[in-house]
């Protein structure tokens, strides 16, 4: 199985950073696609409708094919592959979220979750695995973590095809809820993440009835 992790052109981080928009071949590639430079975007939750949305549209395709470049390639090499997408629902949610530095907004929604990644048939990929560290660990938000479980569900994808990343931060995390709730979607493949706060604090994965936050053993 071949991953397909994040592929940045357009997040953007606390403070306005942006990763991947000015790269020199996106420039140049805006300018032969749109007969003009390409706008700037000064943060996450800017406009995606600037210029009729002519730009935004071009950084979104540009995720796309590059995304589908890579399945054709390795597809190419290896008949057999899987390919799944590692899809970060946190820095993607619609709107602005927590204290600055936020995360989420507008635009990175937009750019980073192209139409065709919302249908199985026209995605490309064979699975989907969505993470939403910041929801139940910074953000303390049960409900948020919810909406990433449900999110391409509710695009409908089928659950078969879908994979969960729950974060385990230590004994404070609420990583067996989490858990509960991505099983209770239907999801039964979860990935804890990261390995190593499970073996330094010996929890026990998964927990019996999912009910407690977190489980010693002793």
């Amino acid at each position: 199985m071949h991953s397909i992790r994040r592929i940045p052109l357009v997040v953007f981080r606390g403070g306005g950073r942006r990763d991947g928009v000015l790269r020199p071949r996106n420039k140049a590639a805006a300018e032969t696609a749109l007969g003009r430079p390409l706008s700037v975007f000064n943060g996450q939750d800017d406009d995606p409708s600037l210029n009729g949305g002519a730009d935004a549209l071009f950084l979104r395709n540009r995720l796309r094919d590059h995304v589908a470049a890579l399945v054709a390639d390795i597809g190419f090499i290896f008949s057999n592959t899987i390919c799944e997408l590692l899809w970060p629902y946190d820095v993607n949610y619609p709107s602005l979220l927590g204290p600055a530095p936020s995360i989420g907004g507008q635009l990175n929604r937009y750019v980073n979750l192209p139409a065709e990644w919302q249908t199985p048939s026209t995605s490309g990929l064979t699975r989907i695995k969505v993470e939403a560290l910041a929801f139940a660990s910074s953000l303390r938000n049960l409900d948020l973590a919810r909406q990433a479980i449900l999110l391409f569900p509710g695009f409908g994808w089928p659950q078969g095809q879908l994979r969960y990343l729950v974060p385990v931060f230590g004994v404070a995390s609420p990583w067996t809820r989490e858990l509960a709730l991505a099983l209770g979607a239907g999801i039964t493949t979860n990935n804890l993440w990261a390995f190593d706060h499970i073996c330094l604090y010996n929890l026990q994965v998964p927990e019996g009835t999912l009910e407690r936050r977190s489980f010693v053993r002793v």
